[in-house]
């Protein structure tokens, strides 16, 4: 049965076969009307402290170097340990993907320095020996063999996979080390003239000095470098845009992350933290004083947006926040049951969660935020809640109910004005709401 009001509509399951919550059946014997009040919950925007969870050694993390780490919208955790090979975690154990001897299918290598996450269900892993394609429905494997520029220096170049599924390899040597892939027929297709466009001025710079670190796409599918130079690439026309008012002489790493507004990057690493307009080349650097016992904000590599109005800024001593709108910089604080052993860099994982791993200690996950609820008398006293769902849009919360008879009711809470409204449902004898699911 389908429920539709106000433009939300609802899947509501209801079962004629009586179960109760936690494994414990309804008795009418044992329980009068006068004996138990049934309480729902009300939403409360005030979250409670995040929580880290940390997996190290005595969690039966495999030994070495992690060199790479996502998580996959299954919600499997992926990554790589150095000469070990590839590591799935399922929040409780640890699996091993190594080559087998005699099977083409398996992993080709095991020296795997990049993970990339497709649209296309699999992996992308960066190796010494070539491009690994981790198809996930399968666990099955695929080698590209490395183009020529590329066989010099095999252990230093990484993948991208933007929002149209085209695959990019690059690596530091610059303009001349990036390539479109081809997966079908193993093709790398480069430009050979490696000459960008200076911005708001239209003069051409050669970029064969160029070296490339970071990348990441805008919104509007052009692809952003930092390096020594700060580019934007139209995948489309294959050209180069380069702001000559970013310049990364000292060969420092450099990340960036993209601002809400569409016209703003971040750039942390070798200069402080950089607010940069790209459309008028503007930009606000912010240096900071010491912070804690630590060292001064230039010695973040890494940034990554943490919400709209704050950004993350590990390093491999802590991790720290940058505000947006005051243009302060603060320490987490973490609770006392948090381990923080684990703060160089930063992961986005599925359903809020925050993922920040390094090469020594293994990854830890920072839970996302449980809303607290308070209690409310508000349902009649003899229903109970089976099920119930949160529309945060409209601040909506809907319940379903069973009553002693065992008859099923849907119940409208709009936590705004604190207003509760019983939805009929057109069926007689209905058994009890089981699941709410949105459409």
């Amino acid at each position: 049965m389908i429920v539709v009001h106000k433009r939300i509509s609802l899947i509501i399951i209801a079962c004629c076969i009586t179960y109760s919550c936690f494994g414990q059946s309804l008795d009418k014997s044992k329980t009068g009307p006068g004996e138990k009040t049934i309480y729902i919950t009300k939403y409360d925007s005030n979250p409670p402290p995040l929580n880290f969870r940390s997996f190290g050694y005595k969690d039966g993390l495999p030994r070495g170097p992690v060199t790479a780490f996502v998580q996959t919208d299954d919600g499997f955790v992926w990554f790589s340990i150095q000469k070990l090979g590839l590591v799935r975690f399922d929040g409780y154990h640890f699996r091993i993907f190594k080559p087998i001897a005699g099977d083409t299918a398996s992993l080709p290598n095991d020296y795997i320095f990049g993970i990339t996450k497709s649209h296309k269900k699999g992996l992308w892993l960066a190796s010494a020996y070539g491009i690994i394609w981790f198809d996930l429905n399968t666990y099955k494997c695929k080698l590209i063999p490395l183009p020529p520029v590329y066989l010099l220096h095999p252990q230093g170049y990484a993948l991208f996979e933007d929002s149209r599924q085209r695959l990019w390899i690059y690596n530091y040597s610059g303009a001349s080390s990036l390539f479109l892939i081809d997966p079908r027929n193993n093709q790398f297709i480069g430009k050979e003239n490696h000459f960008a466009t200076v911005a708001f001025t239209g003069e051409k710079m050669n970029l064969d000095d160029a070296y490339f670190i970071d990348l990441k796409e805008s919104e509007d599918g052009n692809l952003f470098i930092t390096g020594k130079y700060f580019l934007k690439f139209n995948p489309g026309l294959f050209d180069f845009t380069v702001y000559k008012k970013i310049k990364n002489d000292h060969v420092d790493y450099m990340t960036l992350a993209f601002d809400k507004d569409k016209k703003h990057v971040w750039l942390s690493g070798w200069n402080g933290l950089i607010k940069y307009n790209y459309k008028n080349d503007s930009l606000l650097q912010f240096n900071f004083e010491k912070t804690g016992s630590q060292k001064n904000i230039e010695n973040h590599s890494f940034v990554s947006p943490k919400n709209n109005s704050q950004l993350w800024l590990p390093n491999e001593q802590q991790i720290r926040v940058f505000d947006k709108i005051n243009g302060k910089v603060f320490l987490y604080k973490k609770n006392n049951n948090e381990n923080l052993s684990v703060t160089e860099r930063n992961a986005k994982g599925i359903n809020g969660i925050e993922w920040f791993w390094d090469y020594k200690s293994g990854f830890v996950a920072l839970l996302p935020s449980v809303n607290r609820f308070t209690y409310n008398k508000i349902l009649p006293k003899d229903e109970r809640v089976l099920c119930q769902w949160h529309d945060a849009t409209n601040n909506i919360i809907w319940y379903g109910t069973e009553d002693r008879t065992q008859i099923g009711h849907l119940y409208k809470y709009n936590t705004g004005i604190n207003k509760f409204i019983r939805i009929k449902i057109p069926v007689k004898g209905i058994g009890a709401v089981r699941f709410i699911i949105p459409l």
